[in-house]
């Protein structure tokens, strides 16, 4: 472990008792002097403050019109960019360093979250899917605030196709470190009351999402088609259903079968056809492009053959960006071992997102696709206080990679000074 971390960590632990305190006893928490986007498209309020009751802003505005409360607790932001806190729409639980959740340290855990995703700036993630009572062990200890860290929204297990995986896959999942294929609960379902008792099941466990394979990634894949991916959605409900396509024709299949968002681009299908395009946009889906995967998982290929495959993912999130379809930002960490979202920032760029875009992919597109009736992913009065500060302008992608102070319900749970 970076000795540099470990030591953040613990000064984080001292700082976040405080303000829990201070939270508990309705001490307000101001961040003064600060760029402040409240909303992606809005221009940034300039020299402005943001005054935190509880869990809940307070007040947003300029500093000059903003009264505060003699007994606050200050943050001098100078020079800062304030933003709401940043979801990662796409993320796992399934190393084994996150096993026994319940009864691991919670200083242990805290690291691991700060590691993983506090301090990039997010306040919340979308477990993808995870060994599901595992994981609901993990959140419950974050939301009692005994372990600090991101909100963690789940998915649980996941539904796949009919079919047996070759024999050895579960001994290489447990060598690259990951749970037991047999511990995390993958439902195969084949007939429409297999679906439906798979979902139901998921619902009455807690999830807040269902997550399909429409066609499962890699040889010998395992497909669920239209009727049954629309039985699923069918049976969800309100709960919206995230579906994995790997290829264009399992993308269509999803779309049609009214998915609420696609988890992945396809890049191994080349440019989406027009008509593809227009069929997501008309059913008003999301896509979570997790390009930085893609270079990840081709990463022992051919130098020509990764770059092509990369190139695709780019060229595929271009075309839905210039449809002014929805984009959630998320990267596969958990199952990818790379946490640094630079990358994602970066190829986002290139398929020709402005910083405004990518700025919402992080906050008001999760929050109103994949959040409850009341959250906004924007800095307004009423809001959940879930805030990344940033050290500087997010102008370009890489402003959004300089992660000073994240706080979450009004906690600060990360901060990093240099």
């Amino acid at each position: 472990m970076d000795p540099d971390l470990s030591l953040r960590v613990w000064l984080v632990l001292a700082l976040l008792a405080c303000s829990m305190s201070a939270r508990a006893d309705s001490v307000p928490l101001v961040l003064t002097n600060a760029t402040i986007h409240t909303q992606p498209f809005a221009a940034p309020i300039q020299n402005g403050t943001v005054v935190v009751r509880g869990s809940r802003i307070a007040a947003v505005g300029p500093s000059e019109s903003i009264d505060i409360p003699p007994d606050a607790h200050l943050i001098d932001c100078r020079d800062k960019t304030i933003t709401a806190g940043y979801w990662n729409s796409h993320v796992h639980f399934l190393q084994r360093k996150w096993a026994r959740a319940s009864d691991t340290s919670a200083a242990v855990l805290t690291t691991q979250l700060a590691n993983m995703f506090t301090r990039h700036g997010f306040t919340t993630v979308i477990d993808a899917w995870s060994n599901h009572g595992n994981t609901q062990a993990l959140r419950k200890r974050v939301n009692a605030g005994e372990v600090h860290g991101p909100r963690i929204l789940t998915a649980g297990a996941p539904i796949y196709g009919p079919g047996d995986p070759p024999a050895n896959v579960a001994a290489i999942w447990e060598a690259l470190g990951f749970f037991s294929l047999d511990a995390i609960g993958i439902d195969r379902v084949a007939t429409k009351a297999d679906v439906e008792a798979a979902v139901v099941r998921r619902i009455e466990r807690g999830v807040d999402f269902i997550k399909l394979y429409a066609t499962s990634p890699g040889r010998g894949s395992f497909r669920i088609g239209e009727p049954l991916l629309k039985i699923a959605v069918e049976s969800a409900a309100q709960v919206p259903v995230l579906i994995h396509p790997s290829v264009e024709s399992a993308l269509v299949a999803a779309v049609s079968a009214g998915a609420d968002v696609i988890m992945h681009t396809t890049p191994q299908s080349g440019l989406w056809q027009p008509a593809t395009v227009a069929l997501m946009k008309a059913h008003d889906v999301a896509l979570v492009p997790t390009l930085s995967l893609w270079p990840y998982e081709m990463r022992h290929e051919r130098a020509d053959v990764a770059e092509r495959f990369a190139r695709e993912a780019v060229n595929q999130l271009s075309a839905w960006v210039a449809a002014e379809g929805v984009v959630l930002f998320g990267t596969d960490v958990g199952y990818m071992a790379d946490d640094d979202p630079a990358k994602e920032y970066a190829l986002m760029a290139q398929a020709n997102m402005s910083p405004a875009e990518i700025l919402a992919s992080l906050t008001t597109n999760p929050a109103s696709r994949l959040g409850n009736a009341d959250e906004s992913g924007a800095i307004e009065v009423g809001a959940r206080a879930d805030l990344t500060v940033l050290g500087g302008p997010i102008d370009s992608a890489l402003g959004f990679t300089d992660v000073r102070i994240v706080i979450q319900r009004g906690a600060v749970i990360y901060t990093r000074d240099d």
